[in-house]
């Protein structure tokens, strides 16, 4: 079976641009090779930092990158050097439980940081108070302190270019606004009859089963995120399957939770459409994010996949049906294909005698794609290589090819995805043959595949991407972040230990890493190099650089997805109660780009 590697493009040839190409904007550049595939693809383990005695369960770097800090099970904050890859201070932050969230304050030369813990305490720190002191700074007194949560706070969030306010996401149902000119303390909760006025969500009565179901529980928050291209939005999300966007414009003003109330209307949920009537308490999410440039959010589930929703969702091209659509489609009557005659290439074909032959060269093989997946299809045999070999045409040809191939890749996808049935595998049907409909509303083929997608049980929503592979129903603070400037990948931690990188646009595997002996909970991609810093339950951070990794064994990268598919559904049957669904594999990798140690299975524990 011939293999389909992965590539951008020549970084030499992208390196060239800068210099013979006056039109090519050098930063755009300098931001396509921060995260090359071929750099991506050479990812290997740099270095550890060892400095915590406990779980490290926070990373974040600074604005420029120099600057790495930490938050652990052991109550302490460390501050690391980038260049110097070693602990500069290690603080002593007074919190009384694990540390879950801890940040850099922007515009403060570094000198403020924050963190969260389990003792439902905000803190903030201003390093300058170290007095140059070295590695054993020990404690030193908070500069504010907040005890208005009730309940652990598991996430923080900052503003770019804001030092004066941050928000804390709280399993009490609220996110709180801390402005440091308006006080530097409040009072524990419940201890004062003047409360403070910081809740900017009051969500105790917000959590929804499906959304026809009306709020009626406390929404634990579990994460949140401000846009860094509009400041005014808002991401959160929780023990629900809904992430929630706001628009702090339009919230009302600062409040205390002295009274339950009905939650703020929010500008709109996120949810694929398979989860949104769920009916499954256990069901929530882990980490929400905005992409860098603003316009999509990732989703990241306990018991569930990854997934890419686009915030300007209400474009054209969205899709929605229902099982009910699959009656009138069955009525459908074909009439003559309208593509019969039209030419299988792009009008591209006609420009330039090089460019056509190698034009040419690149067509003949989606046709030799396309018929060995169609074969695959007639035999029944090699369904997954089949669906690879259509992803193939779709990701490296779409350009090239006319709307007679296009309309026929998405057609024998669609057929074959219904026939290999794995978990959603109906959803991404109904998707190709929208996309075939469109090319060809006549088309008989694409309205038969389409009716039978929808008789599956599940209604259909057209979620941008979703990323498959890892296993997270341990711990309830695993990340799904994007990589890159551009954020042109997406990364998660997993419980077995690894760490999933994918390609954002096609959701195809692209490398796994062994990042921990246990269970990876954080990923965070340096700002500017490709470099990525990842923890987990180890007690230590590992550091991660292209610095000449090898592709791994095919097969422990099938066992491992197996693996963790098998996890997931063994601990939602045994934690959740319910009847899992076959397991899925990716449908999209890369089967030459992994390089991983051996296999260190970890059974998943609901945490």
């Amino acid at each position: 079976m011939e293999e389909w590697p992965f590539h951008d493009g020549n970084v030499h040839n992208l390196l060239e641009s800068r210099h013979i190409d006056i039109r090519q904007n050098r930063h755009d550049v300098d931001n396509g090779f921060q995260m090359h595939s071929s750099l991506i693809g050479r990812l290997s383990l740099e270095r550890e930092l060892e400095g915590h005695r406990g779980c490290v369960n926070a990373v974040a770097w600074n604005s420029n990158g120099s600057l790495l800090i930490s938050g652990s099970d052991d109550e302490l904050i460390n501050i690391w050097s980038y260049s110097g890859r070693k602990l500069l201070h290690s603080i002593e932050t007074g919190h009384s439980a694990n540390i879950f969230c801890t940040k850099f304050i922007p515009e403060t030369s570094d000198e403020l940081v924050v963190s969260g813990a389990g003792d439902a305490e905000v803190r903030l720190f201003n390093l300058s108070h170290l007095n140059g002191r070295g590695l054993n700074d020990g404690a030193i007194s908070p500069s504010a302190l907040y005890q208005c949560h009730t309940r652990r706070v598991k996430k923080l969030a900052v503003e770019v270019g804001n030092p004066n306010v941050v928000w804390s996401a709280s399993e009490d149902g609220t996110l709180r606004q801390h402005d440091f000119r308006e006080g530097t303390s409040c009072p524990p909760a419940g201890s004062s009859r003047h409360e403070c006025r910081n809740v900017l969500l009051d969500l105790r009565c917000g959590a929804k089963r499906s959304l026809a179901d009306p709020p009626g529980h406390t929404l634990a928050l579990k994460s949140c995120d401000i846009s860094s291209t509009r400041p005014h939005l808002l991401l959160v999300g929780g023990n629900d399957a809904f992430a929630r966007l706001y628009d702090r414009r339009m919230l009302p003003p600062l409040t205390s939770c002295r009274k339950r109330s009905s939650p703020p209307p929010c500008v709109n949920y996120f949810c694929p459409m398979h989860l949104s009537d769920h009916g499954h308490s256990s069901l929530h999410l882990t980490h929400v994010t905005f992409s860098p440039n603003g316009e999509e959010v990732l989703l990241s589930y306990s018991g569930e996949h990854v997934y890419l929703m686009n915030i300007n969702h209400a474009s054209g091209s969205l899709m929605q049906y229902s099982s009910g659509d699959a009656s009138k489609l069955m009525t459908f009557t074909p009439v003559l294909n309208r593509l019969e005659h039209q030419p299988l290439v792009s009008n591209v074909f006609q420009n330039g005698l090089q460019r056509r032959n190698n034009i040419a060269a690149r067509i003949e093989k989606c046709r030799m794609l396309v018929e060995m997946a169609k074969r695959s299809l007639q035999e029944g045999t090699n369904i997954f290589h089949a669906i690879e070999a259509c992803n193939e045409v779709f990701d490296g040809h779409a350009t090239d090819i006319g709307p007679t191939l296009r309309h026929e890749c998405f057609c024998t996808r669609a057929a074959l995805l219904l026939k290999r049935k794995w978990k959603n595998d109906a959803h991404i049907a109904v998707r190709d043959c929208h996309s075939a409909r469109r090319i060809d509303s006549s088309s008989f083929r694409a309205h038969y595949c389409m009716a039978e997608a929808l008789q599956q049980p599940e209604a259909v929503i057209d979620m941008k991407q979703r990323y498959v592979g890892h296993c997270n129903v341990g711990t309830d603070i695993k990340q799904a972040s994007f990589l890159g400037q551009r954020g042109e990948y997406v990364a998660s931690g997993s419980d077995d230990g690894r760490w999933f990188i994918w390609e954002k646009r096609t959701g195809r595997l692209i490398k796994m890493l062994l990042g921990d002996d246990a269970v990876v909970n954080c990923v965070q991609c340096h700002p500017f190099d490709c470099f990525v810093a990842t923890s987990g339950i180890d007690n230590t951070i590992k550091l991660w650089t292209a610095a000449g990794g090898s592709a791994g064994p095919e097969t422990s990268v099938l066992e491992a997805m197996e693996s963790n598919q098998r996890k997931l559904c063994h601990n939602r049957e045994a934690f959740l109660n319910v009847i899992c669904r076959p397991f899925e594999l990716l449908e999209r990798f890369r089967m030459q780009e992994f390089s991983e140690g051996p296999l260190h299975p970890f059974e998943c524990a609901q945490s």
